[in-house]
């Protein structure tokens, strides 16, 4: 791609306006200077120049991905707790599982904070009986052996190959590469995931093409990236956590994500923003700031940087309910 093209929004072809210039790494100090740019139309945000496939791969380094461990498998997580079955159920989950009334009761006083953290970790999937799941960007498989465990038939994909062994270590069908490069048939999948995958491809409509066609009629998918209208990209400009550059190249408002989805043929069936990751975000980017991240992590933090780290939480959790300024988009669509 030219440096012409590159300076174009990849959604409706409008040159770009320049938002940061000459922007560093500060999470792992790989070498070198980037500008950000930003379609004025459709509000999506994106890395200049943008690095080749082969490029990006030198951008990673080994401690960026989470390799976990056995400890990170938990067999049937859900079924000890009375009031998250209970939630799950909603999903169709454990339907065979008769609650009681103060089962019910329980989720009425946990609310709704239990609902979504709960809805947060299977993906907000509803049940398939029989489905089969793609997780793209899988890691190590945690949320795979989650949801083989709510009976989905799972597999997954991702390009780092110690993490794809952990994965196969533990009986999950993990393939090494791109969803691309897999070549699945077509209607191979009731449901697909991304977390936190779509902002580091070079070709996220070609990404979610792929998807549209390996997916079955009336798939869920299923997309959680960071939101470049959030609030924590107000506070830091050029210094919040989610620029991640280079790794990170484009980076969505809920606007441009609605269209890049909707011109792939899916049909969106709820998009918003949620502020959970306000708190890491707020203390990596406050350190960013600073100076440098450690690996990738805070440190150093005082007690008043982790009082005003909650108190950027509350702030965002609250405006977020009337404005979509939080960290994360989360966007749910069928085929």
């Amino acid at each position: 791609m030219s440096m012409e093209e590159q300076k174009r929004c990849i959604l409706c072809k409008k040159e770009g306006s320049l938002l940061y210039r000459n922007v560093e790494d500060r999470l792992f100090g790989i070498p070198g200077k980037w500008d950000i740019l930003e379609c004025p139309k459709c509000q999506l945000a994106w890395l200049f120049p943008r690095p080749s496939k082969e490029e990006l791969l030198s951008f990673y380094p080994e401690n960026y991905h989470t390799h976990q461990g056995k400890s990170a498998f938990q067999v049937d997580e859900f079924k000890k707790d009375r009031s998250k079955v209970a939630i799950l159920q909603r999903y169709g989950y454990y339907k065979e599982m008769p609650l009681s009334i103060r089962d019910s009761l329980r989720v009425l006083l946990y609310g709704a904070f239990l609902q979504h953290r709960i809805g947060r970790k299977i993906r907000w999937l509803k049940a398939v009986p029989g489905g089969c799941l793609l997780d793209i960007g899988c890691g190590n498989g945690t949320f795979l052996y989650r949801m083989k465990e709510l009976g989905w038939e799972v597999v997954g994909v991702d390009p780092d190959p110690d993490a794809v062994a952990i994965a196969n270590k533990f009986g999950l069908n993990v393939i090494l590469g791109t969803v691309e490069e897999a070549e699945f048939a077509n209607a191979s999948f009731a449901a697909i995931t991304m977390n936190h995958v779509i902002e580091h491809v070079t070709d996220p409509m070609s990404l979610l093409k792929e998807c549209h066609r390996i997916m079955r009629p009336a798939g869920q998918l299923v997309i959680v990236t960071p939101n470049v209208r959030s609030l924590g990209h107000i506070f830091f400009g050029r210094n919040w956590l989610d620029w991640d550059v280079p790794r990170h190249l484009f980076i969505f408002s809920t606007k441009s994500l609605k269209i890049c989805v909707e011109q792939a043929g899916f049909k969106i069936r709820r998009v918003y923003t949620d502020a959970k990751r306000a708190r890491r975000v707020w203390t990596a980017s406050k350190t960013i700031k600073r100076t440098y991240l450690k690996n990738g992590k805070p440190h150093n933090l005082s007690l008043k940087d982790k009082m005003q780290a909650l108190t950027f939480q509350l702030l965002e959790s609250m405006l977020n309910k009337f404005f979509r300024i939080g960290e994360e988009i989360i966007l749910v669509a069928e085929k």
